[in-house]
């Protein structure tokens, strides 16, 4: 497995349970609170639950990337070095 695929598996696990919270809250507020009828809650939660998870991947990628070219530098050879 590479390092993309773990940490992209682990982000959608943890990006979805935060995202399933906030909608579970989010929902409760709109119906009870503001009286929206089930599809602006639905159209509300779309539009959260994206947000949420596209933040945490975008994220994710950069650090991922960061890793990436780190890793490719200390094993680039090394030059200027005496004898090798």
């Amino acid at each position: 497995m590479s390092l993309e695929s773990d940490v992209g598996r682990v982000t959608r696990d943890v990006m979805g349970a935060v995202a399933d919270s906030v909608c579970f809250n989010l929902t409760s507020l709109l119906k009870n609170d503001m009286k929206l009828s089930d599809e602006q809650v639905l159209r509300a939660n779309a539009i959260v639950r994206s947000t949420i998870e596209s933040s945490g991947f975008n994220g994710v990628n950069q650090y991922v990337s960061l890793f990436n070219t780190v890793q490719k530098e200390s094993e680039a050879p090394k030059r200027g070095k005496l004898f090798g």
